[in-house]
């Protein structure tokens, strides 16, 4: 700790959020696994339990195998690019916004968890790095926020919007010879 990348802030709070994310379905398949063996409740979506898996083992892989450099800590660039770009993070999606309504509770509950995730990175480092990546906080409170909307169609178009502009940008960097990371 803390985590961090090489290539400093400029889209650190992309591969935070993914790691974020990672921590995130760690936690649901502990409760999935406890709900499992004291009530005997299985967990029906199989693909759902997939894909958190796979976030998990991303998470832990990225942890595990990316390298320190100095005192800094460890290294987690380019970890969003395995999170963000793939089918499991659709599944992720439709399963935290169809028939889902959130509760001020639930929103409270998320925000909390995300800062004291945002302090494994340099955040705690400087003050001013908490409303940098609080950025990505607000991206996904605002998500949850919007979820039991009925034009359904407009999250995705904003979604795939927000994607494809990505891909151009860091297509532009790459081209130009600045890594993104």
């Amino acid at each position: 700790m803390p985590f961090g990348s090489a290539f400093g802030l400029r889209l650190l709070w992309l591969n935070a959020a993914a790691l974020f994310l990672s921590f995130f379905t760690f936690l649901l398949l502990i409760g999935y696994e406890v709900k499992w063996l004291t009530k005997n409740k299985a967990q029906t979506d199989k693909l759902f339990i997939l894909s958190c898996l796979y976030f998990t083992g991303i998470g832990l892989l990225t942890i595990i195998s990316n390298s320190n450099w100095g005192s800094k800590g460890t290294n987690i660039f380019d970890l969003a690019r395995y999170a963000f770009v793939t089918p499991f993070f659709w599944v992720l999606l439709h399963r935290f916004t169809i028939n889902t309504s959130y509760r001020f509770w639930d929103y409270l509950k998320i925000f909390l968890l995300l800062n004291v995730s945002w302090l494994c990175f340099e955040s705690w480092q400087h003050i001013q790095k908490l409303p940098y990546f609080n950025l990505a906080s607000l991206f996904i409170l605002l998500y949850m926020w919007q979820a039991p909307g009925r034009l359904k169609w407009i999250r995705y178009a904003v979604l795939a919007g927000v994607g494809i502009t990505f891909q151009v940008l860091m297509l532009q960097w790459y081209i130009a010879w600045q890594y993104p990371g």
